[in-house]
């Protein structure tokens, strides 16, 4: 299996304050991965150090074996477009916007032309189990559907990896189920997720997982760096 996502001793500390003490993780193509803790493990800060939305106080990330440049702000902003997908807690979707208009927001900073975007933000919709409701806005879609908006947009420029943090914390027990199994239905085609939970009931239904204490991995499945 190809590593696509590599964090090598990642360290990160607000002032004083230590959040990771040197973690080092590999997610593979095919990956479906889950980092568990308590609130204030570290897992999140992990993600988002992986995921080049915020940079690590010491410590390397590589994307398809090739080392990340914190202090370029383009190239990190060029990875994260074409490689990530992000999925977060709460959907962070456009109000103004339709269903389909969210889904065809990246595509268009990504070069695709509109009606090629539409097209696919009408099949990404539909994949997800929300054909119909393309033009309805969020207010007019359930918690649940709003979430699958989220990971059509995260899905819509094809991405290597999805990251999903806490991506069923707001939900009830019955959307959450639905959810989870958008994931597992997507990486049984493929696609490498990296999941922040702190429910071990759906970490239990992923590949992998390492659980996160006080900054460091101490449990679970450890992939070895290097690749």
């Amino acid at each position: 299996m190809s590593v696509i996502l590599e964090g090598r001793d990642l360290r990160k500390s607000i002032g004083d304050n230590p959040i990771l003490n040197g973690i080092s993780i590999a997610v593979e193509k095919g990956d479906f991965t889950s980092i568990v803790g308590s609130s204030g493990s570290g897992k999140s800060s992990l993600m988002y150090v992986l995921g080049l939305l915020d940079s690590p106080t010491s410590g390397e990330v590589y994307v398809d074996g090739r080392k990340v440049d914190f202090t370029d702000s383009k190239s990190l902003s060029d990875i994260r477009n074409r490689k990530i997908g992000f999925v977060f807690q709460f959907h962070y979707l456009i109000a103004e916007l339709t269903a389909s208009e969210n889904v065809i927001v990246p595509m268009l900073k990504h070069g695709i032309k509109r009606p090629e975007a539409k097209d696919r933000s009408f099949a990404l919709l539909s994949e997800l189990g929300l054909k119909g409701k393309e033009g309805r806005k969020p207010y007019q879609l359930s918690g649940g559907e709003q979430q699958r908006v989220a990971i059509a947009r995260a899905l819509a420029n094809d991405p290597e990896i999805v990251m999903a943090d806490e991506p069923t914390g707001n939900l009830d027990s019955k959307n959450s189920a639905l959810v989870m199994d958008v994931f597992l239905e997507l990486n049984e085609k493929g696609r490498a997720i990296l999941m922040i939970t702190h429910e071990p009931e759906l970490a239990e239904r992923t590949k992998k997982v390492h659980e996160i204490k006080d900054g460091l991995i101490i449990g679970g499945e450890e992939a070895a760096p290097g690749g």
